[in-house]
């Protein structure tokens, strides 16, 4: 009883610390990200989409520093200097075009390993001529401006890269669930550390493992909620291969619960970590309000989750709805 009285004292305190980074980020935006966005959007030759000009300034650009950076910050009790947010912007705007290079736009791996080369050693950037690979090459060099560890910084790029190149196999029918799971932990796990490789401060090797374990849940859960999207596409993932929602959601609590437990044996004061689990539990939190959705699908299909057999809105969670929200909160003090 006294844990929930804690946690329902620090709901409005962590809101109101959501509230501010949010409102930072906002006006950061308006200075930096928002107007090489206009340049672009003046020479674009149409490779870069109406949705790529959304993940860049109110997905990616903006969650990424309002939430994770600012998740970091939390635990360091350091505000983000404006390097660090700079950085993070800037990683951010990155990491939205990038993703369609893999996922949306299907470019073939020697195609991306030469994307990659040219970013990392700085050349031949004057051989690509389209507006989007031109826009992530200028985007890199704003981050690289506001990093002070560059080996760091481009180690962890060329992880992720080589992760999402091995999700690819994510398509093939003969994938097993053991390398399914391989692939979203690494693939959630390189990218938060590369998220971190913004801060000027090095992580040690516990908090190095407990951003890969945290990575990897929230890879879970994204792709928990993109199960219409994947599916349609091909994509197996740990929910469009799963055939019973109580195993999904055991396995995610499990996930979840061995995070905070490493959590706790990082090198921070200890109201720190409570802070920054606190914060990353409103994420986290809204997953187990998509699993509780998933479990009715499943009740319609004799107790067996089969994505084929629901509509687009059945596999779709409105996390705005109030009804929604206040199931977050409930699972948020739950758990």
């Amino acid at each position: 009883m006294l844990a929930f009285i804690i946690k329902f004292i620090f709901i409005p305190r962590t809101l109101l610390s959501l509230w501010k980074h949010v409102n930072i980020q906002k006006k950061f935006i308006k200075k930096t990200l928002n107007l090489d966005v206009i340049e672009l959007r003046k020479g674009n030759d149409g490779s870069i989409t109406e949705d790529d000009f959304k993940k860049i300034i109110h997905y990616y650009g903006f969650g990424v520093p309002a939430v994770v950076a600012a998740s970091f910050s939390i635990l360091r009790a350091t505000p983000l200097s404006i390097k660090e947010r700079t950085a993070a912007t800037y990683l951010g705007a990155m990491t939205g075009l990038g993703d369609d290079f893999f996922d949306v736009k299907a470019y073939e791996p020697e195609k991306l390993n030469t994307l990659l080369n040219a970013l990392l050693n700085e050349s031949n950037y004057n051989s690509y001529t389209r507006t989007v690979e031109r826009a992530f090459l200028f985007f890199y060099a704003r981050l690289k401006e506001n990093i002070t560890q560059q080996e760091r910084l481009k180690n962890y790029i060329k992880r992720v890269f080589e992760a999402q190149i091995k999700s690819q196999k994510q398509t093939e029918s003969h994938i097993s669930r053991e390398e399914i799971i391989d692939i979203t932990l690494e693939k959630g796990g390189l990218s938060l550390l590369l998220y971190r490789s913004t801060i000027q401060t090095e992580a040690d090797e516990i908090e190095e493992q407990l951003l890969y374990k945290l990575g990897g849940l929230m890879q879970l859960g994204n792709d928990i909620f993109d199960v219409y999207k994947d599916y349609k596409m091909g994509i197996k993932t740990l929910i469009t291969i799963e055939t019973n929602i109580d195993v999904l959601h055991s396995y995610y609590l499990q996930l979840m619960n061995e995070t905070i437990e490493l959590a706790y044996k990082m090198n921070y004061p200890r109201k720190n970590i409570r802070s920054f689990i606190m914060f990353i539990m409103l994420g986290l939190a809204r997953v187990f309000v998509m699993l509780e959705m998933l479990k009715k699908r499943q009740l319609k299909t004799h107790n067996v989750f089969a994505p084929e057999k629901y509509t687009r809105k059945e596999l779709i969670c409105d996390m705005e709805k109030p009804f929604n929200i206040l199931r977050s909160i409930f699972y948020y003090l739950k758990y």
